[in-house]
Parts: C-alpha cells; sequence; structure tokens
C-alpha cells in the first residue's frame, strides 16, 4: 500500500477543492477556515456541487450531516441523493443543493436535552461546520456539523467548542498584539492517545455483564495479571497486528493522521495516538476512530472494550489530551531554550495555571462518569485532585519569581549512557509524571483525566473557555500599561503567587498528597454526582456566558443530562448484576452444590467409615458461609425470587436492632434446620426498647410462608415510611406466630431445638448414581421406615445466601433513621468561645462526643485557638457518640503593607481587595506623580494592618494646572512646533496630513486655536502638509452583486466616507473607487447601505487585499 496516494483519499480535502471548486470560491472558503468567519451563503451552492460530483465518484448513494449528541456518540440519518427527473420519465438525477449542505432538520426530541426539548417538540437543526472537512464512510458522504434546537440552544458536543475555541482566539490575539505580533487566529491544538482493550469476541459473548455495561461486574482475579510487567511495549500478538495494520489503513483513507501504535500495560491493552491537529478536528478524528475500532475488530475475532475500566486490578484506559495553542508560525506554549527570558511563554502559562486552578471544579467535570469514577486515582490513572506538573525546570522559574530571587534552575546536560557505542545526547529537563491530572511535557499540556469513552469536546470547551477568561484579563490590564514589560512581569509575578497552590511535581497516589491538597484548598471530587454540581455553580455558569459558549439554561440542561446518563449506568449495571446472579451465578452454584452433596451421600450410602470430610468442608466453609441469613426456601433448594431477598434484609434488620442473629447452633446444617423449621424469636424480647412497628416490620419480612412475607422491596419500604411518621403505629399483622404454616405443613417448633427431623418421605434417587440416598430404621409397629437424609435437600439448598440482599438492605437502612433505640440522648455542649485544646482534654466530652476540626481559618472576632463555629449547635439533642465538627480561629491575620508608590490606581485597588482590606481614597495634586497614579497609602510600605481594616490610598490628580492661551503653531515646522508646546506645558494630540501649497510637514492649522484657552498638560491636534507633491493612489476593482435596478454603492476609508455613486449593477460589473494616501488604509464598501466587502490598501506598495465578504441577500 502507497500511503502518499491513499491518504485522505475518502476526504474532501484541501487538495480536492483546490482542484474541484472555482478559485474565487475555494480563497473564501479557506478565508473561513483560516479565521472563523461567517461563510458566503453565495459560494455554498458551487461548493455542494463539487463536494457531491466528488462524492458519487467515491461511491456515495447518500449524504448525512454527521454530529454529536449528547449521548457521548456521533449521530446522523442518512438522505440519498436522488431526485425524480422534471422530465416525468421515471428517471432519477443524482441533487445536492446549496441548502442541504449547510442545513438540515434531524428530529432534536429523541436526543438528550435536559428538558430544553419536550417529546412533542421535534425540530432541531444541524449546521455545517466547514473547518473540518466531509468524508466519505460507508458509501455516505459524511458532512461534520453543529446540533442545535429549534430555539438556537446546543444540543450537543461540537457547538460549544467551536464558540470556545473563537472566544480563546480573539482574546490571544491580543496577547500577541501586545508583543508586536498581528495574527489573524490563534488555533488550539490537541493530540488525544486512544486506549482500548482487545479480547476474543467468544469469551466477550459469554459475559453479558461486558455486553451490556462494557465491564465485569462479577469475577476474581486472574492468577497472572500485568504484575511481571511484560506487556507494555511488548510483542503484538499476530491477530491483533492484523487489526493495527487494517485500523491504519482505514484511518489514513479517511485522513486521521494516526501515528503510533503499541501494547499498553494491561494484557489486551493498546493504544493508537495520532499527530495533533486543530481541536475540533481532532476530535472528530477521534469519533472516527473509535467507531472504526469497534467496527474492525470482529473481522479478526476479537472486540474492541473502550470501556474505562474493564477489569479489575489492572490498568484503566484513558485518553491523554494533549493540548496547546499555536497560530501559523509559532507554539505558544514553547519555552526554548531560556524560558525565564522568554515573557511571551510565561504570560501564557501563567494564563493557564490560573485557569486551571480557578476552574479545577468545572473541569473536573468534564471527566466526570461512571465508568471513569472505578479508573481515577490507581493503576497509572491520575486521581480526582487537578494538579499541575510543570517539571524541575518550570518549577524553579515559578519559584524564582514567586520569591524574587534569581533563577538557579537546572540547565540541559549531556547524558552519558556508559557504552562507548551510544552516543552522548542532551537530557531534557521537562521529565513526565505519569500521576498528574494535568502535565506540562515541553510545548504542550498533557490533561491525563478523560476516560477512553469520553468525547473529547467537553474538557476542551472548558479548557479553552477558561484560558480565554484568564487571557481577556490579562488583555485588559496589559493594553493600558505605560511599560509593557514591566507590567507583564508584575502580572505574571502576582497569578504565581496567587495559584502557587496547584503546581505540583510529586507522586499523586499518596495519602500525603491528599492531605497537602485538602491544605492547600484544591477540590478532591471522588465520583460523578459530587462532580457535577459545578456545572450549575455561578461563577461556572458566568465564564461560559461571559464568552457565550453555553447560557445558564444551557448549562443546567448539561446538568440534568449527565446525572441522568449517571443514573441509567448505574441502574443498567444493577440489573445487569441482579440478572446474572439469579440466571448464572446461583443456578451454577446449586448445581455444583447438589453435586458434592450428592458425592457426600454416596460415600455414606456405600459405608459411613468412609470420610466425607473434603465435602463437607467444601460445602461448609466455602459455600455457606451466609447460612445465617438464607431463606427456608433456599435452604431447601426450591425456587428463589425477590422475596428470598426480603428474608434475608428482615435477618440482617433483626441482628442490628438485637445484636444478635436470630437463629444459632454447632454447625452450619443445624442452622439451615433451623431456618427452615423454628420461628425467630420476637426481637422485643432481647430488648424491649425496639418499637413494635419496627418489631413487626422485621418479623413480616422473615415470614417462612412467603404468600406471608413481603411481596417486594417497594411494599416493605411503605411500611418503612408509616413507621417513620408514626412511630407508635401497630400493624397488627395476625400471623405472626411461632408456629408458620408453608405449603399445608407446620415447621415443628421441636425440631427448633435441635432435633433437625420431620416425618418421613419416600425417598428419591440421584440423577448420577440412581441409589437412595435414605437409611432403613424399625418403626414402633416393627416395619421398616425410611428416613430422610435432609442433609442433602438442606446442602443443595444452601447454594449462595447473601449474594443479592445488599441493595435492599441499603433501601431499607436509609429509610430508617438509627434503630437502636438504646443509644441515649444528649445534649450538644456550647463549644463556641471555648479554646480547642481545652474542648479536647475535657473529661466530661470523653466517650460521649468526638470532636473533629474541620478548618482553621482567620477570623478577626475570636483569639487563635478558639473554636468560632460548631455543628450541630448548642442545646440539641444527638445520640451518644455523635461527632460535633468545629471550625477553630487562627486569629485576626495581620498584613504586612508593600509599596505601591507610582502604580496605576485601580491596580493599586485590585490588590487591596485580594489583601482583603477596603479602601478609602484622597485626591491631591503632586508635580511627579501622573494622574491616577498613587502618591503614597497610610499605612505606608512595611506597615502592619489586620484583614478587613480600610487603607487610606493618596492618589495624584496630577500637576496644578492653570489655564492658558494656545500659542500660534501655524507655519512652524512639525520638529519646532512640539518644542513650543513643550515649553508650555501641553501635549501633542493627533497629527493628519493634507496636501496644500506649504512646504512638507509645516503646520497648515491648530485645535485649539491660537489665543483659545486650554489647560496645562492638554492636547493640541495639528494638520501638516504634504507639500505639493503627488500622494500615492490605488484604484479597487470592486465585483458587484447580481441584483437589477439602482443601487447606491459606497466607499468609506478609515471610517471616513469618500465615494458615494447609484449604478445599476447589471449594466455595471465592475465599480473601480480611486483612493490616494500614505502607508496603509482600511476600506468599506456598502451596498444600499448594507456592508458588502472590507479591504486593506498599502498605498506605498500600489496593492490591496480583499479581507472579508459579508453574508448579505441583496437578491
Amino acid at each position: 500500500m502507497d500511503i502518499t496516494k491513499t491518504y485522505g483519499i475518502k476526504v474532501f480535502s484541501d487538495a480536492v477543492m483546490s482542484q474541484r471548486l472555482p478559485r474565487d470560491v475555494y480563497e473564501s472558503l479557506k478565508l473561513t477556515q483560516r479565521m472563523g468567519t461567517e461563510l458566503d451563503s453565495t459560494i455554498a451552492g458551487a461548493v455542494a456541487a463539487a463536494m457531491r460530483d466528488w462524492a458519487v465518484e467515491n461511491g456515495a448513494t447518500h449524504y448525512s450531516h454527521w454530529f454529536q449528541p449528547m449521548t457521548n456518540i456521533t449521530a446522523g440519518k442518512h438522505e440519498a441523493f436522488i431526485m425524480p427527473d422534471n422530465n416525468n420519465n421515471g428517471n432519477v438525477i443524482m441533487e445536492f443543493s446549496s441548502k442541504d449542505l449547510i442545513q438540515s432538520e434531524p428530529d432534536a426530541s429523541s436526543f438528550p436535552s435536559g428538558g430544553l426539548r419536550a417529546t412533542c417538540e421535534a425540530r432541531g437543526y444541524t449546521a455545517w461546520d466547514p473547518t473540518s472537512y466531509a468524508f466519505v464512510k460507508d458509501d455516505v458522504l459524511c458532512i461534520p456539523t453543529a446540533f442545535v434546537s429549534y430555539t438556537g440552544e446546543a444540543l450537543d458536543k461540537k457547538t460549544p467548542l467551536l464558540r470556545s475555541m473563537n472566544a480563546l482566539s480573539g482574546q490571544a490575539i491580543r496577547i500577541l498584539k501586545l508583543f508586536g505580533k498581528d495574527v489573524d487566529y490563534v488555533s488550539t491544538t490537541v493530540g488525544p492517545e486512544q486506549e482500548y482493550f482487545l479480547v476474543k469476541k467468544e469469551d466477550y459473548e459469554a459475559r453479558q455483564d461486558l455486553i451490556l455495561t462494557g465491564r465485569t461486574l462479577f469475577g476474581a482475579p486472574s492468577a497472572k495479571g500485568q504484575e511481571l510487567e511484560e506487556h507494555y511495549f511488548g510483542v503484538i500478538r499476530p491477530e491483533v497486528s492484523a487489526f493495527m495494520k487494517e485500523l491504519d489503513e482505514e484511518l489514513w483513507k479517511l485522513g486521521v493522521p494516526a501515528k503510533t501504535k503499541h501494547n499498553e500495560v494491561a494484557p489486551c491493552q493498546h493504544e493508537l495516538a495520532p499527530i495533533f491537529d486543530t481541536t475540533n478536528v481532532a476530535i472528530d478524528h477521534n469519533l472516527l476512530t473509535m467507531e472504526m475500532m469497534k467496527k474492525i475488530a470482529p473481522k479478526y475475532g476479537l472486540v474492541c472494550l473502550q470501556h474505562e475500566k474493564p477489569f479489575e486490578g489492572v490498568n484503566g484506559s484513558g485518553k491523554h489530551n494533549n493540548w496547546s495553542m499555536s497560530t501559523t508560525h509559532e507554539n505558544l506554549l514553547d519555552p526554548g531554550d531560556t524560558p525565564m527570558e522568554n515573557l511571551q511563554f510565561l504570560v501564557f502559562l501563567a494564563a493557564v495555571i490560573k485557569a486551571v486552578d480557578e476552574y479545577a471544579d468545572l473541569l473536573r467535570t468534564s471527566v466526570a462518569t461512571p465508568g471513569n469514577d472505578h479508573r481515577l486515582g490507581a493503576n497509572e490513572a491520575p486521581p480526582a485532585i487537578i494538579s499541575i506538573f510543570v517539571g524541575e525546570e518550570l518549577e524553579a522559574v515559578i519559584d524564582a519569581i514567586a520569591s524574587d530571587s534569581p533563577y538557579a534552575g537546572p540547565v540541559k546536560m549531556k547524558m552519558d549512557l556508559g557504552v562507548d557505542v551510544l552516543p552522548k545526547f542532551s537530557k531534557d529537563t521537562t521529565d513526565r509524571n505519569r500521576t498528574s491530572p494535568f502535565a506540562f511535557t515541553g510545548n504542550k499540556f498533557e490533561f491525563r483525566m478523560p476516560g477512553s469513552a469520553e468525547n473529547l469536546s467537553d474538557a476542551n470547551t472548558i479548557l479553552n473557555t477558561a484560558v480565554a477568561k484568564e487571557l481577556k484579563g490579562y488583555a485588559d490590564e496589559l493594553e493600558g500599561a505605560e511599560d509593557f514589560t514591566s507590567a507583564a512581569i508584575a502580572l505574571i509575578k502576582r497569578t504565581i503567587r496567587d495559584h502557587r497552590r496547584v503546581i505540583f511535581n510529586g507522586n499523586g497516589y499518596t495519602a500525603e498528597w491528599e492531605e497537602e491538597a485538602a491544605r492547600r484548598g484544591l477540590p478532591n471530587k471522588k465520583n460523578t454526582p459530587a462532580a457535577l454540581p459545578a456545572l450549575i455553580d455561578p461563577k461556572n455558569i458566568q465564564l461560559m456566558e461571559d464568552f457565550g459558549v453555553l447560557t445558564k439554561i444551557e448549562m443546567e440542561s448539561r446538568y440534568e443530562v449527565e446525572m441522568e446518563h449517571y443514573s441509567k449506568i448505574i441502574n443498567i449495571e444493577a440489573l445487569t448484576m441482579l440478572e446474572m446472579a439469579r440466571k448464572q451465578l446461583l443456578p451454577a452454584i446449586n448445581a455444583y452444590m447438589s453435586e458434592v452433596a450428592n458425592t457426600a451421600a454416596s460415600k455414606l450410602a456405600v459405608s459411613e467409615a468412609i470420610s466425607v470430610r473434603s465435602e463437607t468442608k467444601t460445602l461448609t466453609d466455602r459455600a455457606i458461609g451466609s447460612v445465617h441469613y438464607i431463606s427456608p426456601e433456599q435452604a431447601q433448594g426450591e425456587t428463589t425470587d425477590a422475596r428470598t431477598d426480603i428474608y434475608s434484609v428482615g435477618v440482617m434488620l433483626f441482628e442490628m436492632l438485637t445484636g444478635r442473629l436470630p437463629f444459632e447452633a454447632e454447625n452450619a446444617i443445624s442452622v439451615a434446620m433451623k431456618q427452615i423449621q423454628s420461628a425467630p424469636i420476637r426481637p422485643r424480647s432481647i430488648n424491649p426498647a425496639i418499637p413494635e412497628g419496627l418489631e413487626e416490620i422485621t418479623m413480616r419480612a422473615m415470614q417462612k410462608d412467603l404468600s406471608q412475607r413481603y411481596q417486594s422491596a417497594a411494599e416493605m419500604l411503605r411500611d418503612i415510611d408509616e413507621f417513620k411518621r408514626n412511630p407508635t403505629i401497630l400493624f397488627e399483622y395476625k400471623y405472626l406466630t411461632n408456629e408458620v404454616p408453608i405449603d399445608g405443613k407446620k415447621y415443628s417448633q421441636a425440631a427448633g431445638k435441635g432435633t433437625g427431623k420431620k416425618k418421613a418421605k419416600k425417598p428419591t434417587k440421584s440423577a448420577k448414581t440412581g441409589g437412595r440416598f435414605a437409611s432403613k430404621r424399625p418403626s414402633s409397629n416393627g416395619e421398616e421406615e425410611e428416613e430422610d437424609n435432609s442433609i442433602i435437600t438442606i446442602l443443595c439448598g444452601i447454594a449462595a445466601a447473601f449474594v443479592v440482599v445488599c441493595g435492599i438492605f441499603i433501601l431499607v437502612m436509609l429509610k430508617i433513621n438509627n434503630p437502636f433505640a438504646t443509644v441515649p440522648d444528649v445534649e450538644v455542649p456550647q463549644l463556641v468561645g471555648n479554646k480547642y485544646e481545652t474542648v479536647r482534654t475535657t473529661e466530661a466530652y470523653q466517650g460521649v462526643f468526638t470532636i473533629e476540626v474541620i478548618s482553621t481559618e482567620f477570623n478577626k472576632d475570636y483569639e487563635k485557638g478558639v473554636i468560632y463555629d460548631q455543628n450541630p449547635k448548642a442545646g440539641r439533642k444527638v445520640k451518644s457518640g455523635t461527632k460535633i465538627k468545629v471550625k477553630v480561629s487562627g486569629g485576626q491575620k495581620m498584613i504586612t503593607l508593600p509599596s505601591y508608590i507610582s502604580q496605576e490606581e485601580n491596580e493599586v485597588y485590585a490588590k487591596l481587595k485580594e489583601l482583603g482590606l477596603h479602601y478609602e481614597t484622597v485626591e491631591v495634586y503632586h508635580d511627579d506623580v501622573p494622574a491616577g497614579y498613587v502618591v503614597i497609602t497610610e499605612p505606608g510600605k512595611g506597615g502592619q494592618v489586620a484583614e478587613g481594616d480600610t487603607v487610606i490610598v493618596k492618589v495624584s490628580k496630577g500637576a496644578e494646572n492653570k489655564m492658558i492661551d494656545a500659542p500660534d503653531l501655524t507655519g512652524l515646522s512639525l520638529g519646532d512646533a512640539k518644542l513650543v508646546l513643550e515649553a508650555n506645558k501641553l501635549q501633542l494630540g493627533t497629527v493628519s496630513h493634507e496636501p496644500s501649497d506649504k512646504p512638507e510637514d509645516v503646520v497648515i492649522s491648530q485645535d485649539p486655536m491660537e489665543g483659545q484657552e486650554i489647560q496645562q498638560g492638554g492636547k493640541v491636534n495639528l494638520v501638516v502638509s504634504y507639500g505639493d507633491r503627488e500622494l500615492p493612489s490605488v484604484t479597487l476593482s470592486v465585483k458587484l452583486p447580481r441584483i437589477e435596478g439602482l443601487v447606491k454603492v459606497q466607499a468609506t476609508i478609515d471610517g471616513k466616507l469618500l465615494h458615494e455613486e447609484l449604478l445599476d449593477p447589471s449594466e455595471v460589473r465592475t465599480w473601480q473607487p480611486r483612493f490616494e494616501g500614505e502607508g496603509t488604509a482600511k476600506v468599506q464598501i456598502l451596498v444600499d447601505e448594507k456592508k458588502y466587502q472590507d479591504y486593506t490598501i498599502d498605498f506605498d506598495e500600489g496593492t490591496y487585499d480583499k479581507t472579508k465578504t459579508y453574508n448579505n441577500d441583496f437578491e
């Protein structure tokens, strides 16, 4: 296979477009792709026609708007190209219009919307994303699109992603402009590393849990796992290698730059990594990759598992999101060789650090899924605490910045491998940290938390928007700075000092880091339900709304979608577990137990001297460890259902209420006999404090007669609700007796005393041996009776007690608030105002309360070490042993003021506010400090104030200027005019040029005019002569829109109207306005006062460029 010839053959790529599209159409489309500008609708028809012809030539019969709904997969409906021929000859033609390309209307009610759309409100729209190439897959032309509701809300993951990319680009352009760089667009790039498992198809099909949930719900660890560390980068199995080869070839045809493939750490685990690309394109490619993996694997007898944690005890699968920002010329996160001197890099680095720290909670939501909850925090997956790894060198830079000390970080060294034949090479100072969630890896950040099954759009949308917010704050501050370099350095220092807490280069797996992170105040949301509420945090909603990425309603809807998705996944897993337990595990256990019991009985039938110790040990030690909780029907080997679990819950309630089990005996067999034959003693006879209603609930759950037991967990929970509302209720169930009829018989009360016997019944034959499992004994009338060897029935019935009762038990216990009536009530003491050390050592509290300090914070109202808050509050009645959580004062926080002299007043106010201080402004005149800058503060540098106190800020109003008469500047050269202004303490305002008969650079006029009053320090605007030389001129050729009748055509230059004519475009196709000037100028063309086109003119070069065409309908 010649990759250079087949790569991208199924993609309507740039190369294809340049060949098939007219030049002006191609250039307009490329401008849209490069700049993210609005698509010119006049070119859509030409693009659609070329795309259709190309797709049909490549075998496509249908087209589909390919989009990413909030289901974490892709979607699209397929429409055929065919349309009936208008000649009514029974033929069809291949049609694909501009409307078909740009917009479609799928049913929006059947996709998750979080309440944005009702089922009866079906209409939604997909809109073409021209920045991502169309492609042919399975004979379908797939057009990447966004998906929105009829009322405009985003229903997909691509729409907010595209919005966030534009938001970041706009703010990054502002920063780069401050560095003297004029760029059109800043892209974010992503390289997603996709991990996955490949298992044999026959093994997969034998596992109902893998089929329905993607992971194993039951199982035991293999004798050999990944502990030998031999799979990582090891030899790839032949069938896997063949799969990878076809996968690469198919992805290359689709233009996916698949680059790296290898074995991962866990057995059967692998990875595919592509070359990085623009974020939305890279995510489209990743979704295609995931789809092709699942599609190709069965050809090789394999199944691709993309669940984050399909197997316990080995590595899970992630999807490392390698993220950066770049222009067409440079990577903005490339520190180069001397990062301390790379101010631009440090500005962007600081923005990312600040963004990740401030919006860690929101970033955590992007990786919150049920599957990822199992993966995070172990086996090389990062913890749930979001921190940033920057490496040894950058950490040294950051510490130098934060401490105002000289940079003394490591330098790149030559690494000697100790073997002469091997070359020495430079050691990379940016090491990797596999436990870090957000690691800097040289020129990009690797976000390692996303799971393998996730759509990366969420993570990148949040990351882009958060960084855009920080860059905007930086640009707002730096654009007004007089000394840009000093201001940028000060900003970086402030950011590093304020957000140093999020940087951590150590081992993220340790308990010590979890404790340290808590001290630093970093969020640690360990599961999805804890993480998702950040989506509706007002701070995070404000972020998304400020940059037009998502509205409050859209954020709330996504919270609903994610919470519902989590609940459904957990429910599916729970139902799958129950079904597997009842239909697969219990029957298998019963069959095995029956076989072992039959073996034991066969031995005893031959001779009682034969040992059955092995069988008895197997049955009693391994299988019936839960015999105290099994139901009578389980013990008898009869059919079980949900009521069986209710019996087990009843036993657990009995034990919790009384502190003992209902049935005790010397061995498991005797306990099982009691489960069958004996009624339990009433709980109140053991503990009279137990409410009668709760006793009745427990006894009904333990009824031996299935018809008299609770018929469902819901029925039992209803009684518990009644009991909670009225603890004195009596249900008066009449059948709660010591002898309970089952199937027309009564279990003998005498049997409950340990006899283990009941009326003999006819023996049965073994299916395996044909022998009888009953011994004969003489009866009272002299006839031989057959004695039932009931051990066999019992052992077969005690198959797997205590299998699925945990779920029901949890529900029951959630309904019952503290059933231990014997625990006394005590009154919570007043701890607020007392020293914590005194409270901790007070004997009266020992054994009665547990005092836990949950935080130590500065508090101006309480001395250091004094408790200032407690929960529960004093005076409340609680159970003995209750934990009282307290907050301890760190005393009044004292702040040492730095010098704020000559700093801009708003910057000082912001700094004081960050320190928790108030300020009072006093305006004063000052000859040397410019207006709006601080003269001095009270207290000054080194002075100490308490948090919350007020600092006096004296701000300069500038020099106390007088009103003077404007001097006469006309006739002077521009240089002389500047000297006169300086002598009069005036400033030069705007300088414009006009042709005149005066010599070049001579002042023609001024504003204000000579003799008019002006305040000292004010600005004087001048008009200066060009002289009699001719100015360079440029004539534009403007192609007018195809419309009939007279229209008004106008041209402005730098915002000033210069040309205006009435023309008929059907007669005058090209309008040619002429312009004179110097340097560059911006020209805008209007048709009937609507914006039509923008141009940039370079008078010095005599050239012009069309920069924008507006999408106005002039038909």
